[in-house]
């Protein structure tokens, strides 16, 4: 009924996920379907922001095995809980500089979900509708000691008039009528 473009069956080379270390105790997770000219784009300052920010000292071996989905977030969040998580970066979490709160926090709820552990305390045997516990298991120190976001933000006002700008974004300094003076 259908035609198949020659285009289209064409056998696709299935994406490698890589970690890179760098300068600093640093490490980058990466993926590509051309690990090698990969590697050698970050070496060479065309890579990510943050080979561009630490040099690449050597490729290293992953920790989690092949995955056919997700593997590269897999891989990220394994380093994280290795290496701390202001020293890695890769899948989506690849801002150069310090990450956000809300990042940091997000990163270790994946982590509880990818190793089935509560979302309140990090520990297992229990998820967080039974969770009794006041302390957090060692491994959420390495993902910046928080697993759950605050309930009741603090009101974040314009630094100019003091209008709540709360719901802006966490970047904004001033509301928009001072912003545009």
């Amino acid at each position: 009924m259908f035609r198949c473009l020659s285009s289209c069956c064409k056998k696709k080379k299935i994406k490698e996920v890589y970690v890179l270390k760098l300068e600093y105790n640093n490490y980058y997770v990466g993926e590509s379907n051309d690990v090698k000219r990969r590697i050698w784009l970050h070496e060479n300052g065309n890579g990510s922001a943050w080979t561009k920010k630490y040099n690449v000292i050597e490729q290293q071996n992953t920790i989690t095995k092949k995955q056919k989905h997700l593997w590269e977030l897999s891989e990220t969040l394994q380093q994280i809980a290795l290496h701390g998580i202001n020293n890695v970066r890769g899948s989506m979490f690849t801002n150069p500089n310090f990450l956000s709160k809300q990042e940091k926090i997000m990163a270790a709820q994946l982590f509880c979900e990818m190793n089935n552990f509560c979302r309140k305390c990090g520990k297992s045997g229990h998820f967080i509708g039974s969770c009794h516990s006041n302390d957090k298991a060692e491994w959420v120190s390495k993902f910046g000691g928080e697993l759950e976001f605050n309930k009741s933000p603090s009101i974040r006002k314009c630094l100019n008039c003091s209008k709540d700008i709360t719901l802006s974004p966490n970047y904004y300094k001033y509301c928009q009528d001072c912003f545009k003076k």
